[in-house]
């Protein structure tokens, strides 16, 4: 049985959605269905909660094709980037490091256009001690539970700032051209609206990774 979208965030948030995404009643519900549809017909294996399909719906703009596409494309990476997505346990002592240390860092209060702020503290872990596979394993451990706890967040977007206080050498060789790629069509796919990357206190020795980025 298809699971339907109940509505239960204020009149202001679906204002908002409409303004920004061109999202109305009418649209999401067609559109929803239409998705479910297609998955069920080419058994696309994803996950058929009602809110992710919306939320990927809501990074396109409601643009059908787009969106089926970036679930493929997701789903894939998923299934292909076991590192990133499988033992997801937060009570792993390596993930607590990581979450102590503070390498992925949500601001409590929205910006003024009600976007999730989130610090991403590229140096502040060891890469004697930590895999960047970790990190961005922990990074999307935290995206994930964002996502489920916010659905505003798939509307006015995430504004991202990377930290690149202390960087070292070692940090930029654990990002080798492969892992930025994976890291690019991750992001890219994603179900949320990543609306500003903001790289602050960047070493000049960096950029070339940077420019991959931006």
């Amino acid at each position: 049985m298809r699971q339907i979208y109940v509505p239960s965030l204020s009149e202001e948030f679906y204002a908002s959605a409409e303004q920004l995404l061109g999202e109305t009643a009418v649209k999401r519900t067609e559109s929803v269905a239409e998705v479910q549809r297609w998955a069920e017909q080419n058994n696309v294996r994803m996950h058929r909660d009602v809110r992710i399909i919306i939320y990927f719906l809501r990074t396109t703009k409601y643009d059908l094709e787009k969106t089926k596409n970036k679930i493929q494309k997701y789903y894939t990476i998923r299934s292909a980037r076991t590192e990133w997505f499988q033992n997801r346990d937060p009570f792993l002592p390596e993930m607590q490091e990581l979450l102590d240390i503070g390498v992925f860092l949500p601001l409590r209060h929205k910006d003024t256009q009600n976007r999730q702020v989130v610090i991403i503290r590229t140096a502040a872990h060891s890469p004697k001690y930590h895999t960047q596979d970790n990190v961005f394993k922990l990074d999307k451990m935290v995206l994930d539970l964002l996502l489920h706890l916010d659905e505003t967040i798939s509307v006015y977007g995430i504004v991202a700032i990377f930290d690149m206080k202390n960087v070292t050498l070692g940090h930029a060789l654990q990002l080798n051209p492969s892992l930025i790629k994976r890291t690019v069509e991750s992001w890219e796919n994603y179900p949320c609206r990543p609306q500003v990357l903001e790289f602050v206190n960047a070493p000049v020795h960096v950029n070339f990774v940077l420019n991959v980025f931006r």
